[in-house]
């Protein structure tokens, strides 16, 4: 073959490269802020297949809550990360945190102050200044100039975490656990 050839070809396939990139592009990310999963797959499915939310996707389903969330339309989770978990066990002491965890009443609590029942982006919420959860509680939103957005003052949203969209719903990572003023 000649380097005429060669060199077309090559252009070819670059260009077929650039169009794939700009198609996978669009196809995955509807806006600069939200990577939607969609397909078919909804809030729990997508949050069961996130590495460090497992502790969150292993207790909603104990809970009981998992069929009530799979019935909904619309959903955001508002999600602590394993690491989050941990250090609440940290703070807490084992037999509080296993006493929290076991009780279905009370972990049904905190995982409620987790949740909300509408399909909402960060931006959204962040508009609004204060999040509904499903427990009941208003918890207020906040962001820095930095751009750092808070809930309740403390658990901060994880970016790169954050705006994950779904079919019916959203999933923010945060990085502190959101326990409800009535735990026993």
């Amino acid at each position: 073959m000649n380097s005429k050839k060669l060199l077309g070809i090559g252009f070819c396939f670059g260009i077929a490269t650039v169009l794939f990139g700009l198609v996978h592009y669009q196809m995955n990310y509807a806006d600069a802020d939200a990577v939607v999963v969609g397909n078919g797959k909804d809030v729990l499915h997508v949050l069961a297949n996130q590495k460090d939310l497992t502790i969150l996707s292993n207790l909603i389903n104990t809970s009981g809550l998992h069929p009530i969330l799979e019935k909904l339309d619309e959903v955001t989770i508002i999600a602590p990360t394993n690491q989050a978990f941990d250090r609440l066990r940290t703070m807490l002491g084992d037999d509080a945190y296993n006493r929290i965890i076991r009780d279905r009443r009370q972990l049904e609590r905190l995982l409620k102050n987790h949740i909300i029942l509408n399909k909402e982006s960060i931006d959204e919420i962040t508009k609004e200044g204060e999040l509904n959860t499903f427990q009941g509680a208003s918890i207020p939103v906040s962001k820095s100039d930095q751009g750092t957005v808070r809930f309740n003052g403390r658990a901060s949203v994880i970016p790169t975490g954050s705006n994950i969209s779904t079919d019916k719903g959203y999933i923010h990572t945060i990085d502190e656990v959101m326990v409800p003023d009535r735990l026993e």
